[in-house]
């Protein structure tokens, strides 16, 4: 299917090891979503609170937010990209750019303020057109 990602249909399910946050909003072409879901999983129940989950990801959500090109930027993009041979694409790419320079400062300084020492690392994927945050659950260190 070669537009599966327009659905995100590739983006794998949870598991007990993996908790998967998927991507709540619209994406631009280099994967990158304006939001995350903020749905709690019960797999981080002893981990993570909802409220440190919420808080986290509302956070990120908040930052991607302010930094994504408008909405005008956004469909000008798109609407002359075949009239430049895509070069219209490089300005909302390069806010997308820095929002998602940004996103992966955050997620860093989650992994290092909140997350390791309770046996959690929080990794950004990117594929084909999607992306999807992962927790990955491993083993808790004593502090």
């Amino acid at each position: 299917m070669c537009l599966d990602w327009l659905f995100n249909m590739q983006i794998p399910e949870s598991t007990d090891s993996i908790v998967v946050i998927r991507p709540s909003a619209k994406t631009f072409v280099n994967g990158i979503a304006s939001t995350y879901d903020e749905e709690y999983d019960a797999r981080l129940k002893g981990r993570v609170s909802e409220f440190e989950f919420t808080d986290m990801i509302e956070k990120l959500n908040d930052q991607l937010s302010s930094m994504f090109p408008c909405n005008l930027c956004w469909v000008l993009g798109y609407v002359l990209c075949p009239f430049s041979l895509g070069l219209s694409l490089l300005i909302p790419y390069q806010c997308i750019k820095d929002a998602e320079e940004s996103l992966l400062h955050r997620i860093n300084r989650n992994n290092r303020k909140l997350l390791l020492s309770r046996g959690v690392e929080m990794v950004l994927v990117k594929r084909r057109g999607t992306s999807w945050i992962e927790l990955r659950i491993g083993e808790q260190t004593e502090e």
